[in-house]
């Protein structure tokens, strides 16, 4: 649930803040599939306890290396440590639990175990000594999500302070056996939530780096010590066993699958859900130590370069770093701040903030399940954008575990404090190349009451080019021309030419006032004759809130006579149960239809008579009928999404998204079906081609950091389509950070990433690349 950060009078004389919310969590369990891999986003239960074990003398061991030597390649192995046991590089199922014959290798494998997950034991931390806060060991028969909803977060702070007990709360109106933990991040309460409104623990968010802390020790032998300091994956996930326990330490079939169903072929060596900033730097710590990979995932890994997963390696899951809060009027300047917790999906997030009063927003997209921490460092266009600016325009600061020296330490990036350079970088710099964020500070507007929305469909039917192409071009005409900057609005337009134009436009949030919006629609709808041309129109007058949840896709959990100020959506208010299904909804939507996708931005003025000439022969290309689906969606820019920020200290922009042009961003992509491999190759070569067609006609061959493919560096893509792309124009480090603020980048991940974390085999081209030498 939301947090308010009040009471700011009556402990000034202790120096801390009250925190007060209405408190409300739910424990979600989720289902559980190991043999698949596939983990349903919903809830799940699991009684089986693993019964594979990791090490086995050498003459059970032996034939089963070298039953995957045979069955993958030379150097792969049996990894009895995944459950179930699969041979390095591969899924292919191996070890003694498999084998009908007394341990040797057999063709006919055992059903598939699960695997029982117990939530991680507290951390004690100093508080006030007038107070007494108590930590409990969880129990082992309670089972955490691997994909909670919404856990309470609490800001880190370097110092004690004093608080009110909440353990009253947890215990006796959640049960016996919950309790809340201060540790200085998230705080979780198990099993149900209170409904009580009393005050709970705060601390003080600091502006300044925490003192690094000692990793704890392992009782694992390092590679530096055995003297074999070759990648040693099984060596990570015992170290990590040790230092945090086998319960936030997924392995094998209780790994939960990554969003992108292109990339779930991928095996990591672990998932490891990490509860602190500490556990994030022993986590790092010992990537480091053992050379195995280490990519971080903000919750479900919608990365369309496959960042978010990695093979043989750890994956950072940050699902338990997710928050919305309010801070204090006047926070760094902000008169709404949101922290949000670097592992918040967007959909949470809105939901929260529609709950404050006055009902708050921020300028995210449309897909309900992406997370904050992708979205913004990437730039993220949304809703607002026109009116408010991009996602990574509001962000006032962030906490950021970084390497410093020989170590790990949590920082505070802020626009103009000592990590002004970091936070510059984060603020669509591209992720997974400085740091891991723990926290984002967002500054957030006044949410309007009222927004009308339209969708309106255009069959492809009988209509001949020259009519689609006027309307089209009269539509663009129109969103360009928009009075007040509040109007957002894309269309898309699929293989034949179907075509759906969509928009939203917000009244004044304070006056009500929508005679601006007015005369926008107005103008929509002359521009496509929607009473004659459009073939399905669509349009609603509405509030912030439903609005949010029909752009989601989800408005059969949501209740559209209700005000914003009334529990909604679903019945009875049931928030998370609403927001559970919208999330199903939304994973059952990728989970079969993986895609290739690309984006090129061009002006308005690049929308000439040509390019619509070259458009409409893209569409009717002969990959985009029967198999595959071809889609162009186009973005409109414009308004404050153009504007360049000057709210930070130094030199150069406060941003790094260069895309500040009058016009629109173009995704290009194609889908295809899961294991169609013909399909995939047709997929490949139509979004190939139709970027380079699109990319000719553009005057500024730029492309949007969020919509970035590992494909675009990968062979065959490169060498076939683009065989002039080492041609310094022609690279994506220029189309995604133009000329000068690459180099920029680079210094920044020198200073804060000098190990080059977070990079794998597949994405080591598509991230900031180190400089031959370091001047930090």
């Amino acid at each position: 649930m939301i947090r308010i950060w009040s009471g700011m009078s009556q402990l000034a004389s202790r120096g801390s803040l009250a925190l007060h919310f209405p408190a409300k969590m739910l424990l979600v369990l989720i289902t559980l599939v190991s043999s698949s891999l596939f983990l349903c986003p919903s809830a799940y239960t699991s009684t089986t306890t693993v019964t594979n074990t990791a090490f086995y003398p050498p003459e059970i061991a032996q034939p089963w290396h070298e039953f995957c030597h045979t069955a993958v390649n030379a150097s792969s192995y049996c990894k009895f440590n995944h459950v179930p046991s699969v041979c390095q590089f591969s899924l292919v199922l191996c070890g003694p639990s498999l084998s009908t014959t007394g341990g040797a290798p057999s063709a006919a494998p055992l059903p598939p175990t699960t695997i029982s997950i117990a939530p991680p034991s507290t951390v004690s931390t100093s508080v006030d000594s007038s107070v007494v806060v108590s930590t409990t060991e969880v129990p082992t028969t309670a089972s955490p999500s691997p994909l909670p909803t919404t856990p309470s977060i609490v800001p880190p702070t370097t110092t004690s302070v004093g608080v009110e007990t909440s353990e009253s709360i947890t215990t006796t109106e959640v049960s016996s056996t919950s309790y809340s933990v201060d540790t200085s991040e998230p705080v979780i309460t198990t099993e149900a939530a209170p409904t009580s409104t009393s005050a709970v623990a705060s601390t003080v968010y600091p502006t300044t780096e925490t003192t690094p802390t000692p990793t704890p020790a392992t009782t694992t032998e390092s590679c530096e010590t055995s003297g074999s300091c070759s990648p040693d994956p099984e060596g990570a996930v015992r170290a990590l066993v040790d230092l945090l326990g086998p319960d936030v330490v997924l392995t094998g079939g209780s790994m939960p699958p990554v969003y992108m169903p292109q990339y779930t072929y991928i095996a990591p060596a672990a998932v490891v859900r990490p509860g602190s900033s500490d556990d994030i730097i022993g986590i790092l710590r010992i990537a480091v130590e053992y050379k195995v990979p280490v990519v971080v995932r903000s919750y479900a890994g919608h990365s369309f370069a496959g960042q978010s997963t990695v093979q043989d390696g750890i994956v950072i899951l940050m699902d338990r770093f997710s928050s919305v809060g309010v801070l204090p009027e006047g926070f760094l300047g902000s008169s709404y701040t949101a922290v949000i917790g670097a592992g918040t999906r967007l959909l949470d997030i809105y939901v929260e903030l529609m709950q404050h009063s006055p009902p708050l927003g921020v300028s995210g997209g449309n897909c309900p399940s992406v997370s904050i921490s992708g979205v913004t460092m990437g730039g993220a266009h949304g809703y607002y954008g026109t009116k408010y600016g991009t996602l990574a325009d509001a962000v006032i600061a962030a906490d950021v575990v970084v390497k410093d020296g020989d170590t790990f330490k949590l920082v505070t990036a802020t626009r103009d404090g000592d990590h002004a350079e970091l936070l510059k970088a984060l603020r669509g710099g591209m992720g997974g190349n400085y740091g891991v964020v723990v926290n984002w500070y967002i500054e957030t507007f006044r949410a309007s009451e009222t927004v009308h929305v339209f969708r309106h469909k255009v069959d492809r039917g009988d209509k001949d080019k020259e009519e689609v192409v006027a309307k089209t071009r009269a539509f663009e005409a129109a969103v360009v021309a928009q009075p007040g900057n509040g109007l957002w609005s894309k269309f898309k337009i699929k293989g034949g030419f179907e075509m759906n134009f969509e928009g939203m436009c917000m009244c004044e949030p304070i006056s009500n006032d929508c005679s601006v919006c007015d005369a926008t629609m107005a103008s929509i709808d002359a521009a496509l004759d929607k009473d004659n041309w459009v073939t399905k129109p669509s349009e609603l007058t509405t509030d912030h809130g439903y609005a949010t949840w029909s752009w989601a896709g989800c408005t059969q959990w949501a209740d559209p006579e209700a005000p914003s100020t009334a529990d909604y959506p679903g019945a009875a208010g049931d928030f998370d149960a609403a927001k559970q299904g919208c999330y199903d909804y939304d994973w059952s939507l990728s989970a079969g239809s993986p895609w290739k996708s690309i984006s090129v931005y061009i002006k308005h003025s690049d929308a000439t008579e040509s390019f619509w000439d070259t458009v409409w022969d893209i569409v009717h290309e002969p990959e985009c009928e029967n198999r595959n689906t071809c889609i162009l969606t186009f973005e409109y820019y414009g308004g404050k999404m153009i504007e360049e920020p000057q709210d930070c200290s130094g030199d150069g922009p406060c941003t790094s998204f260069i895309h500040r042009n009058n016009g629109w961003n173009i995704q290009v992509a194609s889908l295809y079906s899961k294991g169609d491999s013909v399909g995939e190759q047709v997929s490949t070569s139509w979004v190939a081609k139709a970027f380079a067609a699109i990319d000719a006609k553009s005057s500024l061959h730029t492309s949007y950091q969020n919509y970035l493919s590992n494909q675009w560096t990968l062979p065959p893509w490169r060498d076939e389509y683009f065989p002039g792309q080492d041609v310094e124009a022609d690279h994506w480090r220029y189309r995604f950070f133009g000329d000068g603020l690459y180099s920029r980048l680079q210094q920044v991940k020198c200073q804060y990433n000098p190990d080059n974390l977070f990079v794998t085999a597949d994405t080591s081209d598509i991230v900031v690349q180190l400089p031959d030498s370091c001047s930090t």
